[in-house]
Protein backbone atom coordinates (compact mmCIF):
# COMPACT_ATOMS: atom_id res chain seq x y z
CA UNK A 1 0.00 0.00 0.00
CA UNK A 2 1.57 3.80 -0.79
CA UNK A 3 1.16 6.66 0.91
CA UNK A 4 1.93 10.23 0.37
CA UNK A 5 3.77 11.83 2.75
CA UNK A 6 1.10 13.71 3.89
CA UNK A 7 -1.19 10.91 4.84
CA UNK A 8 1.63 8.27 6.30
CA UNK A 9 2.17 11.66 8.60
CA UNK A 10 -1.64 11.38 9.45
CA UNK A 11 -1.81 7.69 9.95
CA UNK A 12 1.20 7.68 12.37
CA UNK A 13 -0.56 10.58 14.25
CA UNK A 14 -3.83 7.89 14.18
CA UNK A 15 -1.52 5.07 15.51
CA UNK A 16 0.08 6.92 17.97
CA UNK A 17 -2.13 6.10 20.94
CA UNK A 18 -2.38 2.35 19.96
CA UNK A 19 1.19 2.17 20.49
CA UNK A 20 2.52 0.58 17.49
CA UNK A 21 1.66 0.94 13.61
CA UNK A 22 0.98 -2.57 13.24
CA UNK A 23 -1.96 -2.71 16.40
CA UNK A 24 -3.79 0.06 15.56
CA UNK A 25 -3.76 -1.91 11.91
CA UNK A 26 -4.94 -5.06 12.98
CA UNK A 27 -7.62 -3.14 15.65
CA UNK A 28 -9.33 -1.64 12.71
CA UNK A 29 -9.47 -4.13 10.19
CA UNK A 30 -10.46 -6.57 12.43
CA UNK A 31 -13.04 -5.20 14.78
CA UNK A 32 -16.81 -5.07 14.16
CA UNK A 33 -17.25 -2.09 15.73
CA UNK A 34 -18.16 1.50 13.74
CA UNK A 35 -15.42 3.70 15.54
CA UNK A 36 -12.54 2.83 16.99
CA UNK A 37 -12.17 4.60 20.27
CA UNK A 38 -8.37 6.10 20.23
CA UNK A 39 -7.43 5.59 24.67
CA UNK A 40 -5.35 8.20 25.12
CA UNK A 41 -8.14 10.61 23.47
CA UNK A 42 -10.88 8.49 25.56
CA UNK A 43 -8.95 9.07 28.62
CA UNK A 44 -8.44 12.48 28.62
CA UNK A 45 -12.24 12.91 27.59
CA UNK A 46 -13.14 11.10 31.25
CA UNK A 47 -11.01 13.31 33.23
CA UNK A 48 -12.35 16.17 31.57
CA UNK A 49 -15.61 14.69 32.54
CA UNK A 50 -15.05 13.91 35.81
CA UNK A 51 -13.62 17.03 36.71
CA UNK A 52 -16.84 18.37 35.44
CA UNK A 53 -19.19 16.91 37.34
CA UNK A 54 -17.11 16.93 40.59
CA UNK A 55 -17.57 20.89 40.50
CA UNK A 56 -21.40 20.57 39.69
CA UNK A 57 -21.68 17.88 43.14
CA UNK A 58 -19.02 20.56 44.44
CA UNK A 59 -21.70 23.43 44.16
CA UNK A 60 -24.57 21.11 45.20
CA UNK A 61 -23.20 19.86 48.09
CA UNK A 62 -22.53 23.26 49.44
CA UNK A 63 -25.75 24.48 48.82
CA UNK A 64 -27.35 21.65 50.28
CA UNK A 65 -24.78 22.31 53.49
CA UNK A 66 -25.85 26.53 53.33
CA UNK A 67 -29.30 25.06 54.10
CA UNK A 68 -28.86 22.41 56.68
CA UNK A 69 -26.52 25.22 58.52
CA UNK A 70 -29.27 28.00 58.19
CA UNK A 71 -32.58 26.35 58.21
CA UNK A 72 -33.71 28.00 55.28
CA UNK A 73 -35.04 25.54 53.13
CA UNK A 74 -37.49 28.34 52.05
CA UNK A 75 -34.97 30.71 50.28
CA UNK A 76 -36.33 30.67 46.95
CA UNK A 77 -33.29 31.78 45.38
CA UNK A 78 -30.87 29.15 46.84
CA UNK A 79 -33.20 26.35 46.14
CA UNK A 80 -33.81 27.26 42.68
CA UNK A 81 -29.97 27.38 42.53
CA UNK A 82 -29.63 23.70 43.69
CA UNK A 83 -32.71 22.56 41.58
CA UNK A 84 -30.78 23.89 38.58
CA UNK A 85 -27.37 22.62 39.46
CA UNK A 86 -29.07 19.11 40.51
CA UNK A 87 -30.97 18.84 36.90
CA UNK A 88 -27.50 19.76 35.34
CA UNK A 89 -25.69 16.86 37.45
CA UNK A 90 -28.22 14.67 36.71
CA UNK A 91 -28.65 15.10 32.92
CA UNK A 92 -24.67 14.96 32.56
CA UNK A 93 -24.69 11.44 34.86
CA UNK A 94 -27.44 10.67 32.29
CA UNK A 95 -25.77 11.08 29.49
CA UNK A 96 -21.86 9.91 30.77
CA UNK A 97 -24.32 6.68 31.58
CA UNK A 98 -26.17 6.32 27.83
CA UNK A 99 -22.21 6.95 26.82
CA UNK A 100 -20.87 4.09 28.29
CA UNK A 101 -23.60 2.04 28.06
CA UNK A 102 -23.39 1.96 23.61
CA UNK A 103 -18.96 2.09 24.29
CA UNK A 104 -19.52 -1.85 25.83
CA UNK A 105 -22.29 -2.89 23.39
CA UNK A 106 -20.08 -1.47 20.88
CA UNK A 107 -22.73 0.46 19.43
CA UNK A 108 -20.13 3.24 18.66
Amino acid sequence: MRFTKTEYKRLENMAKPFGTMSKFIRTHIFSDKKTIIEPKAFLKGIGELSKSINRIGNNINQIARLLNTTKDVNNPMLMKEWFVLFEEYSNIAKRVEQYFDDIFRNKL
